[in-house]
């Protein structure tokens, strides 16, 4: 008698697990490349940085939403096995960044097509006629060639390869270029340092231009504007006053009047200009003529009459945002100024990381009656001011001796509103200057009567803009950029971005100003300099009675010294030798006390420096966990109602 088993499970086949098995690792792979698929053919995505770093900005969208005419633009590209692997991962960002500016220009404007420019192609001849070809030192090309009404902008990527923060800005700032033609607004520039290169060998040989004054040539036609001079033209669209030391009250009423028409003027004073100490040569007649080679600037008669006061013999110590330098120093006089130091509410500095000033001053004061102000960078709360020769100590005096003001203090800042002359009187007299023997003497020029009376004030209806800086080395190359060579520099901080934000703002595109902002991505630890700063605050009292104490030792052995038989001159009398022994263990005390104390101060931060790690290390992937296992409890809950 047969057994019915028609009621029992099926028996599996191995053959079945196999099919399944096989069916499943086709439709993960099928899933995958559908997610490639999407991911770069369907413009849809979701940024999580911070910073939203992978979308295009509000300026960029602005400025493709303006956009009425087509622009061309070619992306010249070095394929296959010519490109370094390590410019892969970047070219693609590249790539990507360039698909979602064909998605937000409204009809079809912006079209990009991509070109390989091998040598012997026709790729190769269309990038030599746009003007595209190899850098010194480069194997590969990767450049983009934007047209539009016969005016071509290159963006060369490579020198950015570091700084991809920067591809949007550059991209952006080619549009623009392009479709505003070839009318460039004119900026003034006056500064008695060397900013727009030597001219000559007086200057100890040819130097070249800054980085800045070349970006700014990039947008603007740069014209100089001498130190002496007695009038501002008025074709200028703006005007940049860096470090005028020695300027006179005759070019300070020049800038007055420049003001008081409604051209916006940017000025950049320093207590202690270390460019200028570097340049400094008080035998070169150039440099005299340019002033002289001093190391502080200000414009007393200018900054007085709105309402501020600077003294150009002080310099801004800030244990907050001190700066680390090489030998593994700390100075609180090179500032690296980041989070609440930058006002992010402002466009010129918003999106910026950090700044670095360095031997800077300090505004103080309050807005003079019908302007406005706008803080751009401050200092911390725990600030001091020092003398300039203070400031050069190479040793930690300065934060031996520091004595917080609790008060923050402004570093740059925008005026804006009615500006009335600060020269009631009229324009000051020029300063006589004594006659050379050696010269003939010249014939003065008549004074003209025709000359228009001096504005007092501004005209009805009109406004005026004055950005004040309290530094003017921020802009040098070294506190700037890397050099890469001869003509290639990348930023290393937000120096070079917030110098060119300015000049946007007040003379150029406002659009631009928000782009360029995404500068480095560097967050100064200000944390870490609280709690050293707390250390020493602990244990400067301390540190200060101990000296005294020595100081008084040595005072008595002076004493005892004197009191002692002149025949005996060379010989230590027991009450000397006694003070010597107490002398000794005093200083040992006390250097045992302050050893102590900043062992104190390193455990406090190496346990911040460990917790840090410890949330990034591990707090993070158990969250993900935590998370994962939430959605897990969620859906086995639904299943089970079901």
């Amino acid at each position: 008698m047969s057994k019915d088993t028609s009621t029992d499970p099926a028996p599996v086949h191995h053959s079945h697990t196999r099919l399944f098995s096989a069916l499943g690792v086709v439709a993960v792979a099928l899933v995958a490349a559908g997610v490639v698929y999407l991911s770069r053919n369907v413009p849809i995505q979701k940024d999580f940085t911070e910073n939203k770093f992978y979308s295009l900005t509000d300026g960029t969208r602005e400025i493709l939403k303006g956009i009425d005419t087509p622009v061309k633009g070619t992306f010249f590209l070095s394929e296959g096995k010519d490109l370094p692997p390590a410019l892969i991962g970047k070219v693609r960002d590249v790539e990507s960044l360039l698909r979602q500016y064909e998605q937000k220009t409204p009809k079809g404007f912006f079209k990009i097509r991509k070109v390989n420019p091998a040598p012997d192609t026709e790729g190769g001849e269309q990038a030599a006629l746009a003007g595209v070809g190899q850098q010194p030192g480069e194997e590969v090309i990767a450049t983009l060639s934007v047209e539009c009404l016969g005016k071509r902008e290159n963006v060369d990527f490579l020198p950015l390869m570091r700084r991809d923060e920067q591809f949007e800005y550059e991209i952006s700032r080619a549009i623009t270029n392009v479709l505003k033609g070839d009318n460039k607004k004119k900026i003034g520039v006056m500064s008695a340092l060397p900013i727009m290169g030597s001219m000559g060998p007086m200057m100890g040989g040819q130097q070249r231009a800054w980085v800045f004054v070349n970006q700014l040539k990039r947008d603007y036609e740069v014209k100089t504007v001498e130190m002496t001079a007695e009038k501002i033209e008025d074709d200028l669209d703006g005007l940049m006053v860096i470090h005028p030391a020695g300027i006179t009250e005759v070019a300070q009423f020049a800038i007055d009047q420049f003001i008081l028409k409604g051209k916006p003027v940017v000025i950049m004073i320093d207590p202690q200009s270390l460019v200028a100490k570097m340049t400094q040569n008080p035998q070169n007649p150039q440099m005299a003529m340019m002033g002289g080679g001093e190391t502080s600037s200000s414009v007393p008669k200018l900054t007085s009459n709105w309402g501020y006061s600077f003294d150009a013999t002080q310099v801004v110590a800030d244990m907050l945002h001190k700066t680390r330098l090489r030998g593994d120093r700390e100075s609180p006089v090179f500032l690296t100024l980041g989070g609440d130091a930058i006002n992010q509410k402002d466009p010129v500095t918003s999106g910026l990381s950090d700044s670095l000033f360095v031997f800077a001053g300090a505004f103080t004061g309050k807005a003079a009656e019908g302007l406005t102000e706008d803080i751009l960078i401050k200092t911390s709360s725990k600030n001091q001011m020092i003398s300039t020769m203070e400031a050069q100590a190479q040793d930690d005096s300065i934060a031996q001796r520091f004595k917080s003001s609790d008060k923050e203090k402004i570093l740059a800042m925008r005026l804006s509103g009615k500006f009335k002359t600060a020269f009631p009187d009229g324009k000051p007299k020029k300063a006589d200057t004594p006659p050379d023997p050696s010269k003939p003497e010249e014939k003065k020029p008549e004074e003209k009567k025709d000359e228009p009376a001096p504005l007092k004030e501004m005209a009805e209806g009109k406004s005026g803009v004055v950005v004040l800086v309290a530094d003017s080395d921020f802009l040098y190359d070294n506190f700037s950029v890397q050099m890469l060579g001869p003509n290639m520099a990348i930023p290393f901080n937000g120096n070079l971005p917030l110098g060119m934000n300015i000049v946007d703002q007040i003379a150029g595109d406002i659009r631009l100003v928000q782009i360029r902002s995404r500068g480095s991505n560097r967050k100064p630890f200000t944390k870490i300099n609280a709690i050293e700063t707390a250390a020493n605050a602990k244990i400067q009292d301390r540190v200060a009675n101990l000296q005294k104490e020595m100081d008084e030792a040595n005072a008595k052995l002076s004493q005892l010294q004197a009191q002692k038989d002149p025949k005996q001159k060379n010989f230590l009398s027991p009450e000397q030798q006694n003070e010597i022994v107490e002398f000794r263990k005093k200083q040992a005390d006390a250097q045992r006390q302050i050893r102590e104390a900043r062992k104190d101060a390193r455990r406090d931060i190496d346990a911040t420096m460990a917790r840090m790690k410890g949330w990034n290390i591990i707090g993070v992937p158990i969250l993900v966990a935590l998370l994962g296992i939430g959605v897990a409890v969620v859906r086995r809950t639904a299943t089970s109602a079901k």
